[in-house]
């Protein structure tokens, strides 16, 4: 029999079997190998046990039966647990389990383990196993507990999102009584997206309402096309959505005034501007009739110049 197990009763793990396949994987393992040791079920020269879902349930409270097949699958694929089938109604289909104690004292050689057991601590003192059975603390019951409220909160949620999709679709539908299961996996799919559950009654009842029957007597029958219709709905409203808060940004962004520069003027320059206005260019009409007369000939002069040149 391995060393890394025990047998009694309570939830405990050995850390040396913790550090090798986790937490959860040496819990699950202890408490495995407790049943085995009781167990009279012996097939094909090995000691198997047997428990439903709800028996694992009531063995681990603090774990919800998607983390307890998570950890029977993890095991599994390392080769430290075997799954077999011997029941004598082919319709049973309760799993049995058994220890690969051989594998497992391959995961930890007996050296290797003793040499944990002949640690000296401390000085002076007799020595302690280094394999010490340690009772799973409180927190980590407690965090796990948490864990397993908050997914089972979520699920309660999406249960309730879909009994409101399926009465819905059941009323307008108007034919059976119950939805198909591959009806409720698409209902699933709907409850865990982003879509809030008055959109999509808002978006069932629209499929319907604008469905084009192909021939006399057609209507939807299934909700594969109901969960199309609301997530290209979902989609398209989504894009929409973004592509105005897009605009809206772009359009507040050349609303907003530009800063235009203002030189600063020195005070001196200003006191001069205030006390010397600027002169006109020419004092009255024939000062300015004078001054044409004289660009006048200046240029004629130059023309002048030119043609000889």
């Amino acid at each position: 029999m391995s060393k890394l197990l025990l047998k009694d009763q309570p939830l405990i793990v050995l850390p040396a079997l913790a550090v090798k396949v986790g937490v959860n994987g040496a819990l699950f393992l202890q408490q495995l190998h407790y049943w085995l040791e009781k167990s009279v079920n012996v097939q094909d020269g090995y000691t198997w046990v047997y428990n439903t879902n709800q028996q694992w349930l009531q063995q681990f409270p603090f774990w919800s039966l998607s983390t307890i097949q998570r950890i029977i699958s993890k095991l599994e694929k390392e080769g430290l647990i075997i799954k077999g089938k011997y029941n004598r109604s082919k319709f049973n289909n309760t799993v049995w389990y058994r220890i690969d104690y051989k594998k497992l004292e391959e995961l930890m050689p007996s050296d290797e383990f003793e040499e944990l057991e002949d640690v000296n601590l401390t000085e002076g003192e007799s020595q302690i196993e280094a394999a010490e059975p340690v009772t799973v603390k409180t927190s980590l019951t407690e965090t796990t507990v948490e864990n397993t409220n908050q997914i089972k909160r979520e699920e309660d949620a999406h249960d309730a999102y879909v009994q409101t999709l399926e009465a819905a679709f059941i009323a307008r539908r108007n034919r059976g009584v119950y939805p198909s299961a591959s009806d409720l996996k698409h209902m699933y799919e709907v409850a865990k997206s982003e879509i809030p559950v008055e959109e999509a009654l808002s978006g069932l009842q629209e499929a319907f309402d604008h469905y084009v029957p192909k021939y006399s007597g057609d209507t939807i029958r299934a909700f594969a096309y109901i969960k199309q219709h609301l997530f290209h709905k979902h989609y398209v409203t989504s894009q929409r959505t973004l592509a105005s808060q897009q605009t809206e940004k772009r359009l507040s962004y050349a609303n907003k005034k530009r800063v235009i520069r203002k030189e600063m003027t020195p005070d001196w320059l200003k006191e001069n501007e205030e006390l010397e206005p600027p002169a006109p260019a020419f004092k009255d009409d024939a000062h300015f009739e004078e001054e044409k007369k004289k660009l006048a000939e200046s240029l004629r002069e130059l023309e002048q110049e030119l043609k000889n040149n």
